[in-house]
């Protein structure tokens, strides 16, 4: 899926999340504001093992920059000189639970940093990582619908794909229900259910996760994925 996609959907599907976790606190806007901020920047850092991806001209140009040269190459170069060649390329070492992983350590790091020698109460810290963790996550996901596909448990050969288009603009009915755009407004649709959930049945945050784990699992069904082995 491509970049401004991806920014788009983890926007509008998981601000009820921003919502239900932090309803009825003092500072619920800010900490809100924190959490969707950490997803958004979260969900752009797994491109950042490609040169021209969106996060590199969109405002969070340097986080793009810092995840690609604390992270990607120095991770990429090590696996490359043990023998996995194609770890340099997209959709390698940071488009799996390792990158994951990794991203969310070296941001929660900085976050938490942040809070202590910038006087910030470290509610903000754990609500940005919360974030950047989520919107990574939310990015291998909608990956994962794609023909491509993401090996999760790189470097092992082991792949969830589905049956999206890797070509954004293709004529027909067919290819529109199998399209990055019908992909993404299925997560609007989501999103936005989600948001009245909340805000009319005041839905919390537990029923929320469960609801969402729901949606996704419809939307990995309607794209028809699978798993398969190298």
């Amino acid at each position: 899926m491509i970049g401004k996609l991806h920014f788009a959907t983890a926007g509008i599907f998981c601000l009820p999340f921003a919502l239900a976790l932090f309803a009825g606190a003092p500072q619920a806007i800010e900490l809100s504001a924190v959490l969707l901020l950490g997803v958004l920047i979260g969900v752009l850092l797994p491109d950042s093992d490609v040169s021209e991806a969106h996060i590199f001209k969109s405002r969070f140009k340097a986080a793009g920059l810092l995840t690609r040269y604390a992270l990607f190459l120095p991770i990429a170069t090590i696996l490359y000189l043990v023998g996995f060649k194609e770890a340099r390329l997209h959709r390698g070492v940071m488009h799996s639970l390792v990158g994951a992983l990794a991203a969310t350590a070296l941001w929660g790091f900085i976050a938490l940093g942040v809070s202590k020698y910038g006087g910030i109460a470290v509610g903000y810290a754990i609500a940005f990582t919360v974030g950047i963790a989520g919107g990574y996550l939310l990015h291998l996901f909608e990956d994962s619908l794609t023909a491509m596909g993401v090996r999760w448990l790189y470097p092992k050969r082991w792949l969830l794909k589905g049956s999206v288009s890797m070509t954004y603009h293709e004529p027909g009915r067919k290819h529109f229900l199998q399209s990055q755009f019908f992909t993404a407004l299925l997560f609007v649709i989501a999103g936005i259910a989600n948001g009245f959930a909340v805000l009319f049945a005041g839905m919390q945050f537990a029923g929320l996760t469960l609801l969402s784990v729901f949606e996704l699992l419809l939307i990995a069904g309607v794209m028809r994925v699978e798993t398969e082995s190298g």
